[in-house]
């Protein structure tokens, strides 16, 4: 611990920093009035011109910045390092308020992740202090987090966010399919079929999934999109697309296994 020094002590330090004699007289008098350690307030009192680089280029300690109530902002502008800021006492919320950068605490203290995250940091300031989608992730940040940060779906789809995160996040669903995401992926996490066909999935491609005729169907495709999606002639007509099955291109032979006469499918 720091011996709390005497307003005389810094008498010296005022005088060495304002290369002239001060009015000693007028600390002697606050010294007098109140028994305690000196404020800045009561060296501006002292001496107006003053100023935090003043004490700095005096070789005082970051120590004795904090015994006199000067802030980690007033330190950084004097002149001190973080490491020497952290050295006196500022935790790593007072050093990021007081103007210390990403990429200070990375080379001077090399800070890590949680400490970034327990200090205050966003993911907006972490992005640009290079870490990725994946770190931020994985140390607790939320998917809204890392869209706000500027973080794109790709990067979204290489960190491992699902599909639900990601639409969450606020992504749409044709970026979905652009960053990777498969149709069978979409539909686990809830996809409709119309939703799936948005997003850009072809009809084969939801029928993969799982999608009944039925509900391609309900979403609106015709007998020829079931086709196309490569359900049979029976499956269209047992959802109620009978009417449409001669125009959607079955075959004869196929028509007829779905129970309709040679005259029908003409």
């Amino acid at each position: 611990m720091l011996p709390v020094l005497s307003i005389l002590d810094f008498v010296s330090i005022i005088i060495k920093a304002r290369f002239e004699k001060c009015d000693t007289q007028k600390l002697l008098t606050i010294q007098r009035k109140r028994q305690e350690q000196p404020s800045w307030d009561q060296f501006q009192k002292v001496d107006r011109a003053l100023s935090v680089k003043n004490f700095y280029d005096a070789e005082c300690l970051a120590q004795e910045f904090m015994l006199i109530g000067l802030t980690a902002a007033d330190s950084k502008e004097a002149g001190f390092a973080i490491a020497q800021c952290k050295e006196a006492g500022f935790n790593e919320t007072q050093c990021k308020e007081g103007g210390f950068t990403t990429r200070q605490f990375q080379d001077e203290v090399g800070f890590r992740l949680p400490e970034f995250k327990e200090a205050g940091f966003t993911a907006a300031e972490l992005e640009q202090a290079g870490f990725t989608a994946s770190e931020l992730k994985n140390d607790g940040f939320t998917a809204a987090q890392c869209k706000a940060a500027g973080f794109t779906i790709a990067h979204f789809r290489q960190a491992g966010f699902t599909v639900k995160q990601c639409k969450e996040a606020g992504f749409v669903d044709v970026q979905l399919k652009k960053a990777g995401f498969t149709a069978a992926q979409c539909k686990a996490t809830g996809f409709t079929v119309s939703q799936c066909t948005e997003a850009g999935f072809s009809a084969p491609q939801c029928k993969g999934t799982g999608f009944t005729a039925s509900h391609l169907k309900e979403a609106g495709f015709t007998a020829a999109r079931c086709e196309q999606a490569g359900f049979v002639a029976a499956q269209c007509k047992d959802v109620g697309l009978a009417a449409e099955i001669r125009k959607a291109g079955f075959t004869a032979s196929q028509c007829e296994e779905a129970g309709f006469v040679a005259a029908q499918c003409k």
